[in-house]
C-alpha cells in the first residue's frame, strides 16, 4: 500500500473523492484497496527551544551565541494540553497509518513549495519512516489535474536540494532568531524579536517614515499658457523636462512677457507607439494589484487565493513566483478558455477563438517558470452561484468573484494583440519662449478592450496621463495667439509612506533600495532571484510586524511605529541592510538548484550570527526602552509555555521567532472587540461570555462565545447549542 501524506485534511478528502479506491474512514486517515490518505496540520512538530536541549544558560551574554549540539534543528511533539490535542492526535494518526498497514512506499503531497518539503520531511524524519518517498507535484487541485500528477509522480531525489534548502532555512531562522531575539532583549532590557526577513523589511519602513519626517519641502514654480487653437503648452527651457521656475519673480516676468502675444508651432512630432499586454500574474504582481484595484492587503490576496486554489479549484497555484506559462501547457488553453466562456468573458473567449488562439513569449517561456507557472484560470468552469461566504475563512463570496475575475482578465488579455496609439508632440514657440504639448490618441484597443468597462483607478504616474491628452488638428508652422496664461505655485513632497502594493514591491526588489553600486553588484553577483523574502512567505512577515507593534496600518498607509523606529536605530547596519538578507534568499534559491552548499551557507550564518552579537554587545544605546515588566504580559502561550504579550491590535505570543506566532488573537472579530479579560480566557482553554449582535458579511446577525481552535490558528464561534463554527480573527 501506499500512504499519501496531504498539507491540510481537506486536500486529503478531495483525494479519496478523486482516487475512488473503496476508501473507509480510519482514525485520522482514509484506507483505500491501494492508498492510506493522512494529512497534516501544517507543521505537526515544534522545533526544540534552546531551553529544551538543557544546556543553555538563560536570557544573558555568556548563554550565546547557542548552536544545537547535533548541528541541525531537533524536534519535539506538541504539548499535551487541550490546545494541542489536534496536532499530537494527528501525529499519532500518521504514525499509525504507517505501521498498522503494509506500506510499501510514501508519497509528499503536501504543498508543492520550499515549506511543502519542509513539513513533509519534519513528519518522515520524527516518525523515523523508511519507506521509498515519491513526490505529488500540483499546479491545480482541479481532479483531472489530480489524477494525472498521481500517474505522474516525480522522483524525491530530484525534489532533494528544495528539502536542503528549506531545512538551511529554518536553520537560519532558528539561529538568527533566537540568538538575536536574546541578543537585543538583554541589551534593552524589553523583548524585541529579530528576525532575518523582518528586520531589514522593518528598515525599509522606518527609512521611509524618517524621509517624510524631515523632509523640508521647496518652493517652485510652473507656467502653462492656452493658445487659441484650443490645446495647451507647458513652458520649458533647453531640456523638455526642464519645466520649473526656482524663482517666482522670473516666471512672473515671462508670464507677463507672452500674455497676448502671437504664437507659432515651430515643431510637431508624431510617433505610431504600442503597448504590449501586461504580463500574467506571480503572486506579488497579484497582491500589488488587489491592493490598487480591491484594496486588498497581501495577506487577504493570499487568503482569498488560497481558497480559490483549494476550495473551489477555479485557480492555479497561487504561491508561484513566476509570470509566465511553459509550452506545454499550450494544448490546455482551448479548455481554459472554453471554462471563460461565461457571462462577462464570453465575449473575449469568441476574440481570441476566432483568432485561433495566438502564443507569444511576452507570457510562454519555459526558461522563467521554476517549479510553478503564473497564476491562471483553471479547466473548472467557474460558477458564480458557488462562492459563498465563509465564516472559517472571513472570505466573502464578492471578494473571491472580485480577485478571480482580476486573474481571468489578466489571462485573456495576453491573447490580444498590443494597444496602438498615435504619440504626438507640438513645440510652440512665443517671444522665444517654448512650450511643449504632448497628447496620445488611442487607434486600437487591442489587449486593452479585456478592461474598457472597468472604471479607471489611479493613475500612479502623472506624466503618463497627460501625454494621454486628446490633441486638436495642429500643424507644425501654424501662427495663433496667446489666449491665456496659467502660472502655478507648488511645493516639492517627499515619497508616500509605503502600502501594500509598494511594500512588496520594495521588498521583490531589495537591491533597488540600496545606496551603493557595490552592493547592487554584489547582489547581481549572487545570482537567483534578488528579494527580501518569498511568495509565499511576504504576507506574513508584513503581519508581524503589525503584531509587534513595529508598524501599523492607517488607512491603506503602512507606518512603522515609534518601537520600530527604536528597533532599527540600535540594530547594527548589517542586520537591518536589505543587501544581507537578499543575498542569503539568493543563496537559498542556488542551494534548491543544487548549486550552493548547505553546510557553507550555514556557516555563513553562524558567522553573522557572532558578530552581530559582538557588535550589539559593544554598541553604547540612547534609546530608552520600556522594561519587561511593563504589564504587556498577559498569559502563558498553551502551545509553547512562553509568554502572550497585549500589542495595539491583537495578542501573541511573544517568544516566537517563525514568520508566523504560536497564538494570534486579533482584538476585532467581526466588528465585536476581544478584550484583555476575554484573551486571558481564551489563553486558559475557556470560552468567553456570549457575544451578541455578531454579524455575518451579508448582514445576517447571529449569537455565540468565541474560543481559541485546537490548532491556535484562531478563534472559533461556539453557538449556544454547542455548534461549533470556525472564525476569522481579522479585523
Amino acid at each position: 500500500m501506499i500512504l499519501v501524506i496531504a498539507e491540510k485534511k481537506g486536500v486529503a478528502e478531495e483525494f479519496s473523492k478523486i482516487l475512488k479506491d473503496n476508501f473507509k474512514r480510519g482514525n485520522g486517515y482514509f484506507v483505500g484497496e491501494k492508498y492510506v490518505i493522512t494529512w497534516a496540520y501544517g507543521h505537526l512538530l515544534n522545533s526544540k527551544n534552546p531551553v529544551e536541549y538543557g544546556e543553555f544558560g538563560g536570557w544573558n551574554w555568556e548563554s550565546i551565541p547557542f548552536y544545537t549540539p547535533s548541528g541541525h534543528i531537533d524536534y519535539v511533539k506538541p504539548n499535551k494540553t487541550d490546545f494541542d490535542t489536534v496536532r499530537v492526535r494527528q501525529l499519532a494518526s500518521i504514525n499509525e497509518a504507517y505501521k498498522n498497514h503494509p506500506i510499501t512506499s510514501v508519497i509528499n503531497a503536501c504543498d508543492a513549495e520550499r515549506e511543502g518539503e519542509l513539513i513533509f520531511w519534519e513528519i518522515y524524519y520524527f516518525l523515523k519512516m523508511k519507506a521509498p518517498v515519491d513526490r505529488l507535484w500540483l499546479t491545480s487541485q482541479e481532479a483531472s489535474d489530480v489524477l494525472d500528477a498521481f500517474d505522474n509522480l516525480r522522483k524525491e531525489s530530484f525534489f532533494a536540494p528544495k528539502r536542503e534548502a528549506s531545512f538551511a532555512r529554518q536553520y537560519a531562522d532558528w539561529l538568527l532568531g533566537h540568538n538575536l531575539t536574546v541578543a537585543f532583549t538583554v541589551k534593552v532590557n524589553n523583548t524585541l524579536h529579530i528576525g532575518r526577513v523582518q528586520t531589514p523589511t522593518l528598515s525599509l519602513l522606518v527609512k521611509r517614515k524618517l524621509e517624510i519626517d524631515n523632509f523640508v519641502p521647496k518652493d517652485y514654480f510652473e507656467l502653462s499658457a492656452e493658445f487659441d487653437k484650443k490645446y495647451t503648452g507647458k513652458w520649458y527651457k533647453e531640456n523638455k523636462s526642464n519645466i520649473r521656475f526656482d524663482e517666482k519673480d522670473k516666471m512672473e516676468e515671462i508670464a507677463e512677457k507672452i500674455k497676448g502675444k502671437p504664437s507659432k508651432v515651430i515643431s510637431k512630432d508624431v510617433n505610431p507607439t504600442n503597448e504590449k499586454p501586461k504580463e500574467l500574474f506571480n503572486l506579488s504582481g497579484l497582491q500589488k494589484e488587489a491592493n490598487s484595484k480591491l484594496g486588498f492587503t497581501a495577506s487577504k490576496t493570499l487568503e482569498v487565493a488560497q481558497e480559490l486554489y483549494d476550495k473551489y479549484k477555479v485557480l492555479s497555484y497561487p504561491r508561484t513566483s513566476s509570470a509566465y506559462l511553459m509550452d506545454t501547457q499550450i494544448p490546455s488553453f482551448p479548455h481554459i478558455l472554453k471554462s471563460l466562456s461565461v457571462d462577462e468573458y464570453k465575449e473575449f473567449t469568441a476574440d481570441i477563438i476566432a483568432a485561433g488562439i495566438p502564443t507569444g513569449k511576452h507570457f510562454i517561456d519555459n526558461k522563467k517558470v521554476s517549479d510553478h507557472y503564473a497564476i491562471i484560470p483553471t479547466k473548472k468552469q467557474v460558477k458564480w452561484t458557488e462562492f459563498q461566504d465563509d465564516l472559517k475563512s472571513g472570505v466573502t463570496r464578492k471578494e473571491l468573484r472580485d480577485l478571480y475575475d482580476l486573474v481571468a482578465k489578466r489571462f485573456l488579455s495576453v491573447f490580444y494583440p498590443e494597444a496602438k496609439y498615435e504619440k504626438t508632440e507640438i513645440i510652440t514657440e512665443v517671444e522665444g519662449e517654448t512650450f511643449k504639448t504632448s497628447g496620445r490618441i488611442l487607434l486600437d484597443l487591442g489587449w486593452k478592450k479585456v478592461y474598457a468597462k472597468e472604471k479607471p483607478i489611479e493613475v500612479e504616474d502623472k506624466k503618463d496621463s497627460e501625454d494621454d491628452n486628446e490633441l486638436p488638428p495642429i500643424e507644425k508652422g501654424e501662427v495663433g495667439i496667446t489666449t491665456s496664461i496659467k502660472p502655478e505655485s507648488k511645493q516639492t513632497k517627499p515619497q508616500p509612506h509605503y502600502n501594500d502594493r509598494s511594500l512588496i514591491g520594495a521588498m521583490e526588489k531589495a537591491k533597488d533600495y540600496l545606496e551603493e553600486d557595490e552592493l547592487k553588484e554584489n547582489l547581481k553577483d549572487a545570482g537567483a532571484t534578488i528579494g527580501l523574502g518569498t511568495e509565499a512567505t511576504r504576507a506574513s512577515i508584513m503581519e508581524n510586524l503589525f503584531i509587534r507593534n513595529y508598524a501599523e496600518r492607517k488607512g491603506k498607509q503602512i507606518i512603522a511605529t515609534d518601537l520600530g523606529v527604536k528597533l532599527i536605530n540600535i540594530a547594527p547596519d548589517n542586520l537591518k541592510s536589505p543587501e544581507i538578507t537578499a543575498i542569503w534568499e539568493a543563496k537559498l534559491k542556488r542551494i534548491e538548484n543544487n548549486d550552493f552548499d548547505r553546510d557553507d551557507f550555514e556557516k555563513e550564518i553562524r558567522d553573522f550570527v557572532e558578530l552581530t552579537i559582538k557588535e550589539l554587545k559593544e554598541k553604547t544605546i540612547t534609546e530608552v526602552f520600556a522594561s519587561r515588566s511593563s504589564g504587556e504580559v498577559i498569559g502563558k502561550c498553551p502551545k509553547c509555555g512562553e509568554d502572550v504579550s497585549e500589542f495595539p491590535k491583537g495578542f501573541a505570543c511573544s517568544s516566537s521567532t517563525k514568520e508566523v506566532t504560536c497564538v494570534r488573537i486579533w482584538k476585532t472579530v467581526l466588528t465585536k472587540t476581544i478584550t484583555t479579560k476575554d484573551a486571558i480566557a481564551l489563553l486558559n482553554g475557556e470560552k468567553t461570555k456570549l457575544i451578541k449582535g455578531l454579524k455575518t458579511t451579508t448582514g445576517k446577525k447571529f449569537d455565540a462565545h468565541f474560543k481559541l481552535k485546537e490548532d491556535f490558528s484562531g478563534i472559533e464561534f461556539v453557538f449556544p447549542d454547542a455548534e461549533v463554527i470556525n472564525a476569522s480573527c481579522q479585523k
